[in-house]
């Protein structure tokens, strides 16, 4: 009986409730939507600062996003390209602002993309980021807060964690 929890309540529960997105899938979504052209529509996105400084990241890239009456989530990348770098002023609000390296770079081949701010956790470096798009074949230099990347002709590869991250 180890595996086994029993509660003996006195009144009987009723009700619903709605679970809201999380937060970090939907931000790895949301950067990842640019390697598409044409309409990404996200349903469930929570409503919050992170959420909101993602889009403003989106819009300054050239990117459209608009909240649609049923809560979704509508991101529509152009056909024609977006810019290849952020914003140091919007990214250092925002950790995950580290995740448009990878989606800029599979999109356009290069990515100028702001050191990530936005974590009280403490310091989270980004060289597991660099070693896997080193691995994949990218060029890349770190000048003056930013992180300038470029690949020729982008590749898979086999790439070996030294050990266990969540980013």
């Amino acid at each position: 009986m180890k595996d086994t929890l029993i509660i003996r309540g006195g009144n009987p529960l009723y009700g619903t409730v709605r679970a809201s997105g999380a937060k970090n899938a939907g931000l790895v979504i949301m950067a990842a939507s640019i390697m598409a052209d044409g309409e990404t529509i996200l349903d469930n996105v929570p409503r919050i600062r992170d959420v909101e400084v993602m889009i403003k990241i989106l819009n300054d890239i050239d990117v459209d996003t608009r909240w649609n009456e049923d809560g979704s989530l509508s991101i529509c990348s152009p056909a024609g390209g977006i810019k290849s770098h952020t914003s140091y002023e919007l990214a250092k609000l925002l950790r995950a602002s580290n995740l448009f390296l990878g989606a800029m770079l599979g999109r356009q081949q290069e990515a100028t993309v702001s050191l990530p701010g936005g974590c009280d956790i403490g310091s989270r470096p980004m060289d597991l980021h660099i070693k896997g798009i080193q691995a994949l074949g990218a060029q890349v230099n770190i000048e003056h807060g930013y992180i300038f990347a470029r690949v020729q002709k982008p590749g898979g590869s086999r790439i070996y964690l030294d050990f266990p991250s969540v980013g």
